[in-house]
């Protein structure tokens, strides 16, 4: 049994709604000094430990005062060095078979015994076709699009909280834009 009646329950729920309607969303700014606070002193303590890594000449750089942008496109100039590898690797790929040749040459045998065995050729040809042209291009392609797709929820976040910010505001839009392409063009390598 209730112990309220419709009537009742749609009145508290009527003023519960008229009061939210007129209060605006406010963001309680003591509560953000706290986090803000709490994590300068984490990144701060984050920055000490990096500098006391077991193999310091080895240790991968953290750059603990970074903000969301920076560390973007930082994440970014990695997709860059993914391209530049399988470039790297596609161009190795083809010296090899000349490289062969060459080995063969010095060995006193014939090249042209590679041509008598076409389907060995083949696997030296092609043995790291997949990785180059499918694997690296669409692991690269899919952190392309996550990165987007990160930096667009952390801005439309960001921006809820601080309205103002011009610089912000204009990433987000340019970043809507270039989001709305990816999302009727990227795809696979197949």
């Amino acid at each position: 049994m209730s112990r309220f009646s419709v009537k009742a329950l749609q009145e508290m729920k009527a003023n519960h709604e008229q009061q939210f309607e007129l209060s605006p969303f406010k963001i309680d700014e003591s509560l953000l000094r706290k986090i803000s606070d709490e994590m300068d002193q984490y990144w701060d303590n984050v920055q000490e430990k990096h500098k006391e890594h077991i193999v310091p000449e080895l240790a991968i750089p953290i750059n603990a005062k970074a903000n969301f942008g920076e560390l973007v496109e930082t994440a970014r100039s990695f997709i860059g060095n993914i391209y530049q590898y399988q470039d790297s690797l596609s161009k190795s790929e083809e010296c090899l078979v000349p490289e062969i040749k060459e080995f063969l040459l010095a060995l006193k045998i014939s090249p042209e015994v590679l041509e008598m065995h076409p389907e060995h050729l083949r696997k030296f040809e092609s043995r790291n076709w997949e990785v180059l042209n499918l694997g690296l291009t669409n692991t690269a392609g899919n952190l392309q699009v996550l990165m987007e797709q990160m930096e667009l929820k952390y801005l439309e976040i960001f921006l809820q909280i601080n309205p103002h910010d011009k610089i912000a505001r204009l990433r987000l839009d340019s970043l809507k834009v270039n989001f709305e392409k990816l999302a009727t063009s990227a795809g696979y390598a197949d």
